[in-house]
């Protein structure tokens, strides 16, 4: 009776100890919620006004801007001309004041979509 005591006290501890499972539907939720949490590349992209000289697509609408469907430039490169504006063409302003580290970064990977 003993054993039989102390094996159920120790599975009933195990089973307590690993969460009962509880952990996986708890990180299944940190995960739907950072995914809603996380911000929209395409609507940021929009709201900064880029489709009036990069176009809704990536192709160039003004002269001298950028044509974001070329794989000139990688992820962190088009994160720092958006953070800090182009060296190249002052035209393209920075959006480090307006948009946070994680929408800029949203917006590139969003450019990065353009690529041909």
């Amino acid at each position: 009776m003993k054993k039989l005591t102390l094996i159920v006290f120790v599975l009933g501890f195990l089973f307590y100890a690993c969460g009962g499972g509880e952990e996986t539907s708890s990180t299944n939720e940190n995960q739907e919620v950072a995914e809603k949490s996380a911000p929209n590349g395409e609507k940021l992209y929009q709201q900064a006004n880029c489709v009036s000289c990069h176009g809704a697509f990536g192709e160039p609408v003004l002269p001298g801007a950028g044509d974001l469907r070329k794989a000139e430039l990688t992820l962190e490169q088009r994160i720092k001309t958006i953070t800090n504006g182009s060296e190249a063409n002052p035209t393209m302003i920075s959006f480090k004041n307006s948009y946070s580290e994680r929408e800029i970064k949203a917006i590139a990977e969003y450019t990065m979509g353009f690529v041909e």
